[in-house]
């Protein structure tokens, strides 16, 4: 579960979940504030913030790992190492925010709700690639 086996997996879903997981949340915010210049009301569909919080949820655990002290990513956290711990924790995090945004989307007609949709699913993608990669 640790070491190289873990970490290529687990870099490849976190940039790549911050990457095309960011070009979507840019995309669909825009959408909304040019919906509210043109027609001045606000609709950002809840499972827009719920994705967003997705993708920044994967930035901020690469930056909480990033100060994560040496001496305390050797140690042992539940069998595993606390830097593994740690980085599946956040990307956990992120899946069930993807999960909620698809599942608060339903009833939407905001104009950002195809690219929450679309943004949300791609993630699942993207995370459900990295964990047949890992199984691998």
């Amino acid at each position: 579960m640790d070491g190289f086996n873990f970490a290529v997996p687990a870099i490849f879903v976190s940039y790549a979940t911050i990457l095309m997981g960011g070009i979507f949340v840019v995309t669909g915010w825009l959408s909304v504030i040019r919906a509210y210049a043109k027609e001045g009301r606000w609709e950002a569909p809840i499972s827009l913030y719920a994705f967003t919080g997705s993708v920044c949820i994967e930035l901020v655990g690469l930056i909480v790992l990033s100060y994560l002290p040496y001496d305390l990513a050797s140690r042992k956290v539940y069998g595993w190492n606390s830097t593994s711990f740690v980085w599946s924790a956040f990307q956990i995090a992120s899946v069930i925010l993807a999960l909620i945004s698809l599942l608060l989307i339903k009833n939407n007609r905001s104009p950002a709700r195809h690219t929450a949709r679309m943004g949300a699913i791609v993630l699942l993608v993207i995370a459900s690639l990295g964990l047949v990669w890992y199984l691998a």
